[in-house]
């Protein structure tokens, strides 16, 4: 079955309607007759527009769709973004918007959608990334977001300017390039943030810092996301850190570990930081290291943890993984960066 009967909307009770990891193509045409539908769960299906009548679905609290990429149950990534529907300003009572294409007019639209709580958007432009912050403003409930820039070399988010930072924000996701090569100023007030995932942010160790003295600030991911050679965690910074990955940072050649850092950090991630052929310094300091992961480093790299390894007093990893292949996958995107820490 690849279409959905029409039949489910003489379901006039219906308040969650899942097709997800289905092969289902298209949705009824009058789905809009479904007015008590709190939840359309598309993820990973085979849907690629949503029906106009979406939006006359006044009571719907959570909208998720992403289109998998083959028919293969077991292939479904790289998927694409749906589109928004027409009259996404009528779902007032939407909390989760998820993997939808952004363009001019939906950006406008989210601004009315202030019970928002989970928003995540590809395809943005920087030329209405002043009414995306807006809309970002307005919504005081918001935990969840992640913002991927349309590719293209001249394509750069700034978030700087806006007026109300998402002040409960547990877990952000960027992609793409970042204007003057920093996270906004305002990051280091978000004292509720749990997770952060950088990829293609092109960010340096002034950014790092802004960072350092969040509170709640557990998990951090830096995937082709810094352009200094030199990375440098000061004495008492990101004391609540327990997983620190940083994937394919090609200028990356020095890694320092002061004396007091990291406090509570354990499980390390390096992969693909081709210039990094020295062991991070002061390693042995992080004491509740328990899974230290390595793929896809210089050979040099990998000879010297194993020689530290073996030495008496140095920290021994209860987990390592020395001897994966150098070829290993790309990141993903963020969607399954979000799925692996709901």
């Amino acid at each position: 079955m690849n279409k959905l009967p029409d039949s489910v909307t003489r379901l006039h009770n219906l308040r969650y309607l899942g097709i997800r990891s289905t092969l289902i193509e298209e949705l009824p045409r009058n789905l809009g007759k479904l007015q008590k539908l709190q939840t359309l769960d598309a993820k990973l299906s085979m849907v690629r527009r949503l029906p106009s009548s979406t939006g006359k679905l006044k009571n719907l609290r959570h909208l998720i769709v992403f289109t998998r990429h083959t028919a293969d149950f077991w292939e479904p990534f790289p998927g694409t973004v749906v589109g928004a529907p027409g009259g996404l300003d009528n779902l007032t009572s939407l909390q989760t918007l998820k993997y939808v294409q952004a363009d001019e007019k939906m950006v406008r639209s989210l601004a009315k959608l202030q019970r928002m709580r989970s928003l995540e958007l590809s395809g943005l432009d920087a030329r209405y990334t002043t009414d995306l912050l807006f809309s970002i403003s307005r919504m005081s409930f918001l935990v969840r977001l992640g913002l991927e820039m349309e590719p293209g070399a001249n394509k750069v988010l700034d978030l700087e300017p806006i007026d109300q930072p998402p002040r409960k924000l547990q877990k952000l996701a960027l992609t793409g390039r970042l204007a003057r090569g920093k996270l906004p100023s305002w990051i280091n007030s978000l004292t509720s943030l749990v997770q952060l995932r950088l990829f293609r942010s092109d960010v340096g160790q002034d950014s790092l810092m802004l960072l350092a003295a969040l509170p709640s600030l557990v998990n951090l991911s830096l995937i082709s996301a810094y352009n200094d050679r030199n990375m440098i965690f000061p004495g008492g910074s990101f004391s609540t850190l327990q997983k620190l990955t940083l994937q394919d940072l090609p200028n990356l050649s020095c890694i320092e570990f002061k004396q007091g850092c990291l406090v509570n950090l354990s499980k390390l991630v390096l992969g693909m930081c081709m210039e990094l052929t020295e062991t991070p310094q002061g390693m042995a300091g992080l004491k509740q290291l328990q899974n230290l992961e390595v793929f896809g480093m210089p050979t040099e790299f990998v000879q010297k943890l194993k020689e530290q390894n073996g030495d008496a007093g140095y920290y021994k990893p209860a987990s390592s993984e020395f001897d994966r292949g150098h070829q290993a996958p790309r990141p993903s995107r963020y969607l399954r960066w979000f799925e692996r820490n709901k």
